[in-house]
């Protein structure tokens, strides 16, 4: 189907305002484009509480805010946040997070990872393991886990990337039950027939994505599969939920990833939402296919539709 005219309008908007693509500007200047962001897609719904903590890092503390729902949670999701390895904060993705806890009555722990290129490959892996060991070990963080559960990794584009490569490597005690999981970057490989198709003219770019890459790691060490996980095994990787955009150039990576996992013997649930761009998850105050996707994701979360 043709772009969901609100997705439409904001590329209409864009192209008349003369908005610089992604990668033509600083890193700087992203970083604050997604935190702006924040603003123009509005604010998310009323939970019970914000616990904000401290992490111990093996290279130093981890910023992680804890969101809880109204009432006792129902079990805890680690969310890894989008935005290239190189931007996003708790600012762009407040609403996001309240999003999911109200739709999943669980607590959410937004991880907010050192980024690139001031701390490149691998530190934004080894916080999020870090942080998943903090969950493991930390009457603090085990407080909000319910006795007997087990956490869930959620994530989008970086973030699911990070997510997936955590739950590969993941060694700690602590199971990981489900992963869920937005429009994942899961290769290095920018002729894939959605790049082919979609990698000029939307709000994502071939080049935008290059310069993504770039800014984490040399070339050299793109095909890591902690980098590029297509390229490694995925058979440990826990049942996956997995939301895809149409018009994204990483919708080609992403259904090979579910055909990947099913090849592993993974459970998969896999969903293009049509008319959709990339980052459209945080569009669920404006787009009917954004909110039917935090619904789906939630439902992941909560196990309903990965049991």
């Amino acid at each position: 189907m043709p772009i969901d005219p609100i997705f439409q309008a904001a590329l209409d908007a864009a192209r008349k305002a003369g908005v610089p693509g992604l990668s033509e500007g600083t890193v700087g200047q992203f970083r604050s484009f997604l935190d702006a962001s924040a603003e123009v897609l509005g604010k998310g719904p009323n939970i019970g509480e914000l616990k904000d903590f401290q992490i111990p890092g093996r290279s130093g503390l981890i910023s992680g805010t804890l969101y809880l729902p109204i009432g006792r949670p129902d079990g805890l999701a680690v969310y890894l946040h989008g935005g290239g390895w190189i931007g996003g904060s708790r600012v762009a993705y407040d609403q996001l997070c309240r999003q999911l806890v109200c739709l999943t009555s669980y607590a959410v722990l937004f991880v907010d990872y050192r980024l690139a290129p001031e701390h490149p490959f691998p530190a934004a892996i080894e916080d999020v393991e870090d942080a998943l060991r903090w969950v493991a070990q930390s009457p603090v963080a085990r407080e909000f886990l319910p006795v007997g559960s087990d956490v869930v990794i959620a994530g989008d584009s970086a973030g699911a990337n990070l997510a997936v490569v955590a739950s590969t490597e993941w060694t700690g005690p602590l199971k990981i039950a489900r992963l869920v999981l937005f429009y994942p970057v899961t290769d290095c490989d920018f002729e894939t027939p959605s790049y082919r198709q979609h990698g000029q003219a939307l709000n994502m770019t071939r080049r935008d994505m290059q310069w993504f890459f770039e800014n984490y790691a040399p070339p050299d060490k793109w095909i890591d599969p902690r980098i590029s996980p297509l390229r490694g095994s995925l058979v440990r990787t826990p049942p996956t939920w997995i939301g895809l955009a149409e018009y994204d150039v990483l919708l080609s990576e992403g259904q090979a990833l579910a055909e990947q996992l099913r090849q592993s013997g993974v459970r998969v649930q896999s969903i293009v939402y049509e008319g959709t761009l990339h980052g459209f998850a945080r569009w669920f105050n404006m787009s009917r296919a954004a909110m039917r996707a935090t619904r789906d994701a939630s439902a992941a979360i909560r196990g309903i539709s990965l049991s």
